[in-house]
């Protein structure tokens, strides 16, 4: 026994109880037995022993044990597959214990895993077994249970480091919750958790489909909450590079829902008007939006067009969407005019400062056509020295007497032409 049993607990100092380093992998239904006699709601000394050398066995860099039963083994392979996490594929020196704790249910799975959240376990294993305790168990579970296992999971989310929490894994998760019927308080953890990594989302995790019985096509609400989330998660650690890539996302999001006749001006205003100003560099992509709503919802009043237009800063438009506003009949005729004199306002700046580039360039031109003029003159004063120095040679080559020349013979062919 002592060979092979080295895990032992204490209670009381009367009772040892002995675990085996192969029980959680050999034992693990018979483990989910043995539990489903204590109730996880009532403190239990022994209980509360168990489960702290379970988890100090987990925190151990082993695999799982090759006593598991074959039969156990495969089904729940291939449960695992088909829900998309295989725990098999999970199996590593961190990961080696998920299908052992699998069979435990959800209040035990709660405790287990604050438990391990107060011991400082890595929470990207934790995070990873929540997801795959979920896919597998959902494969049986009743609609109660589900709505149950959904509503810790969530709950065990929100205490963990965010940074170890993915977009794409917690929209999976409002997914499935949105069709139980969870607390509204675990589904408003569940959209604060998203919000905080709301940077992370591109535009087909915000297309979510309108709850039933809504007429418009997107889930709007759910959007709005989500970035009011993100502001609150911002205000704590200003971040403009975050806060840029959720505005990129936002107005992409514009665009897409702005064909929806059935979306009421006061939700499109609201999401026009969620983020501040500063938040965006150029509002083109914000006046697309509103030129697609507008043409869409032609026929709503004057004060909701100027308050949903009321968004929009001329000065972050560029030129051609002011001159498309300033044409545009679907938006009010203040907006038109205001975008006119924008326009006009632009064009002045670049005709003045196309002439101040001529000017200067002009000026640099004529400084430079100077500095040739002094250099071409000082070429033609330097050609008639040169032509004076000539002359005076040629004089004095015509004054040599001629019995010299002739003295020289055959030597005469020698000398230079210039000389002869």
């Amino acid at each position: 026994m002592q060979a092979c049993c080295d895990l032992e607990v204490a209670v009381n100092g009367e009772e040892v109880f002995i675990l085996d380093k192969k029980t959680l992998a050999s034992f693990s239904k018979r483990l989910a037995k043995l539990f489903d006699l204590f109730s996880p709601s009532k403190p239990s000394l022994i209980l509360d022993k168990v489960l702290d050398c379970v988890i100090g066995r987990l925190a151990s860099p082993v695999v799982a044990s090759p006593y598991t039963s074959s039969s156990d083994n495969s089904s729940l392979q291939s449960s695992s597959d088909t829900s998309g996490y295989s725990i098999r594929n999970n199996s590593s020196h961190v990961s080696w214990w998920f299908e052992d704790l699998v069979f435990l249910n959800i209040d035990f799975i709660d405790k287990v895993m604050k438990m391990m959240i107060t011991q400082h376990f890595d929470h990207a294993t934790i995070v990873k077994f929540l997801f795959c305790y979920q896919r597998w168990r959902f494969l049986t579970a009743t609609p109660t249970e589900k709505c149950r296992i959904m509503e810790v999971i969530i709950n065990l989310l929100s205490l963990l480091d965010r940074s170890y929490l993915y977009c794409k894994l917690l929209f999976d998760i409002y997914r499935v919750a949105s069709s139980l019927k969870i607390s509204k308080h675990c589904k408003s953890i569940l959209e604060n958790l998203i919000g905080s990594q709301l940077d992370q989302a591109t535009i087909d995790f915000l297309l979510v489909a309108s709850p039933q019985k809504k007429h418009y096509m997107y889930d709007v609400n759910l959007v709005l909450r989500l970035v009011n989330a993100f502001q609150n998660e911002l205000s704590r650690c200003l971040s403009p590079v975050r806060l840029r890539k959720v505005t990129i996302v936002l107005d992409s999001y514009l665009v897409e829902v702005s064909a929806d006749s059935y979306l009421n001006p006061s939700k499109f205003a609201a999401l026009v008007l969620l983020l501040p100003d500063s938040a965006r560099e150029s509002h083109d992509r914000l006046f697309q939006a509103i030129d697609i709503y507008l043409q869409v919802h032609g026929g709503i009043c004057e004060s909701q067009k100027m308050r949903i237009c009321s968004a929009l800063n001329y000065a972050k438009l560029s030129t051609d969407a002011l001159r498309n506003l300033a044409r545009n009949s679907k938006f009010p005729s203040r907006i038109a005019i205001q975008g006119f004199l924008n326009q006009e306002s632009k064009l002045e700046s670049l005709l003045e400062g196309q002439e101040h580039i001529d000017t200067f360039s002009g000026s640099s031109l004529l400084g430079k056509a100077e500095q040739l003029d002094i250099q071409l003159q000082g070429m033609q004063c330097r050609v008639t020295d040169l032509e004076k120095l000539c002359g005076i040679v040629h004089t004095r080559i015509g004054n040599i007497p001629r019995t010299r020349l002739s003295s020289l013979g055959n030597n005469a062919r020698f000398l230079p032409k210039l000389c002869s």
